[in-house]
């Protein structure tokens, strides 16, 4: 493809840089007119002469680099049909197979003094892992029932009351305040909620959050503030004042 034909320029005119603008201007007024007459093949080629006007004043010929003409030569095609050819005959004679096998895992090794032989063995198969199910998705509510069930239990009293504080940051709202209270006043009820020293702090962080977060609630009537003072005195204070120093009690 002649580009200077395409864009109807001569090639003596397009020297210099002001010249190649006057070469863009035209392409331009050649691409609109060519989009406008819907002929898309003819537009594109206009675009690719100027491209190539513009790539040989710089110093690049066409044909070259971006517009390299895709393709192979005769004596490319040649070499491919004659590699191809020789895979099929290696494929096809079994000794040229072994040849090339042994030549691929090396001559035989000497062996120093001290060493074994290694004999290949056939390849066992690899046992299958199990992948371990996963563990299902409890529920906020479900967890709290699985808490409040272990909060019976003196021996997990003090890890399973530092997990309640944490589900209680995390799900407390005033949907699941029934259940809440029902966990809470079991433990206010328990007579060994202030035998261990860490356990105590839990108690009152997790009494004082409930009690902070419901504020509005226990406000409402004089019932609802009842129960707050009754849980304040059985869990908050009784921790706070519970001792087993006898220098303190006297």
């Amino acid at each position: 493809m002649d580009p200077y034909k395409v864009l109807g320029i001569s090639e003596q005119k397009v020297k210099t840089q002001k010249d190649l603008q006057e070469a863009r201007h035209r392409a331009k007024r050649l691409f609109r007119r060519m989009l406008m007459e819907k002929r898309k093949f003819d537009a594109k080629k206009v675009l690719e002469a100027f491209e190539m006007i513009k790539q040989k004043l710089k110093g690049g010929r066409p044909g070259e680099g971006v517009y390299k003409i895709l393709g192979r030569s005769r004596k490319e095609r040649e070499l491919d049909k004659h590699f191809n050819h020789q895979t099929k005959e290696i494929r096809k004679n079994k000794d040229v197979k072994k040849a090339l096998r042994a030549a691929r895992k090396g001559s035989k090794r000497l062996l120093l003094p001290g060493e074994k032989e290694r004999i290949p063995r056939e390849h066992r198969r690899k046992h299958r892992r199990t992948r371990r199910k996963k563990s299902a998705h409890i529920d906020a509510l479900q967890g709290l029932r699985r808490l409040a069930a272990c909060l019976k239990q003196p021996q997990k009293f003090t890890k399973v009351i530092q997990l309640l504080h944490r589900w209680m940051r995390a799900y407390m709202n005033m949907d699941n305040r029934e259940y809440i209270f029902q966990v809470l006043h079991s433990i206010a009820l328990s007579d060994f909620i202030a035998e261990d020293p860490d356990a105590r702090q839990d108690v009152v962080a997790v009494f004082e959050y409930a009690l902070g977060f419901y504020s509005s609630w226990f406000d409402d009537s004089d019932e609802h503030s009842m129960l707050r003072r009754c849980w304040s005195v059985a869990a908050i204070q009784g921790c706070l004042c519970f001792t087993d120093d006898p220098f303190i009690l006297s």
